[in-house]
Formats: structure tokens, sequence, C-alpha cells
């Protein structure tokens, strides 16, 4: 490793990208274990290209910071990934937009996918449910903006053969659905 490069314990931690980085390497969530090999992220900066490192193994992440050889080679501007680390944006979508290029095993995409961060205004699926939770009575408690939303939209559609929210269940093969 080249002693130019700093190693995540002297990257400053007002870096988002290093402090990304840092956590993965001290608490990285367990990754299922078929994501196995070698991922490398260069990203172009200013001051040049940064390279850093992770390697997937039996359901384990570990990091590195050089640019040795990799399954997989993530090409992307450092400030497109301080984006996707602090969760502005999605990797699959910087791809298809050309943001990024990617070389080698895409199948490890999937699993840098799982590292990185939902949006900041995302909400936990399971605090979600409590703040949305049956009454004893079964009728569904909603946020007051929720309600008033629902009030002010008008009459519900008349209940037809499909019910007031649509058909039950998506149409049969043989049989053409018009909305």
């Amino acid at each position: 490793m080249d002693s130019a490069v700093p190693t995540v314990e002297e990257a400053p931690m007002t870096d988002p990208i290093a402090a990304f980085f840092a956590r993965l390497d001290a608490t990285a969530p367990p990754v299922p274990p078929k994501y196995h090999g070698s991922v490398r992220f260069d990203l172009a900066g200013d001051d040049g290209t940064e390279h850093w490192g992770l390697i997937f193994d039996n359901g384990r992440v570990r990091l590195f910071r050089s640019d040795q050889d990799a399954d997989c080679v993530v090409r992307t501007s450092r400030q497109l990934f301080e984006g996707l680390t602090s969760g502005q944006g999605g990797i699959y979508a910087a791809l298809l937009r050309n943001r990024i290029s990617v070389e080698g095993d895409l199948t490890l995409l999937t699993a840098i996918r799982m590292l990185l961060p939902g949006p900041p205004s995302a909400h936990h699926p399971v605090e979600w449910a409590r703040s949305h939770r049956l009454r004893r009575d079964g009728e569904a408690q909603r946020e007051p903006a929720m309600a008033s939303r629902a009030e002010s939209a008008g009459p519900a559609r008349p209940a037809g053969p499909a019910g007031p929210a649509g058909p039950a269940s998506p149409p049969a093969a043989t049989e053409r659905w018009i909305p």
C-alpha cells in the first residue's frame, strides 16, 4: 500500500466517505454469504483519484485502501459517491444514468447496495407500522395529515364488482382489464 494514501484511521472524520467506510470497517452489517469477492471504488476528485475497497467473504465485510485488482471496479466522482453514502441517491439509478461505471462482477453491486443507507426521509418499517397500528375496532389510525388528505380527496369511487379500491387480483391471462 502506498504510504501517501491515508488509511481509514488517518482520514479525517469530517470526510463523509471516510466516515462511511470507517463505520463499515467497525460495524459492517452481515451480507448474505452468496456475495463473495472484492470491490474497488475509484473516486475521482479535484486532488486525483482515491481508491477504497471492500472484500465480501462468508457474510463478512473487510476494508482495504489500495488500487489492487478487484472482482468488481466501480468508477465515479467523489461528489456522487458522497451522495450515495448519505442516502441521496441510489446506486442502480446512478448506473442507469451513466453516472458510475462498473467493470467485472455486477452481482457485487447488490451487496454494495445493502451497505448504503436509505434516503434521509425514509422511515423504518417497524416504526411506520407502529405509527399506523390498528385500533381495537379494526379501523386504521392515521396521522392527522393523512386523515385530512383522505377527507379532502372527495367521495370514494362507487363500489363495483372489483370493490372501491380496484380489482382484488390481477386479471387472468385471457381477460383484458381496462381502468
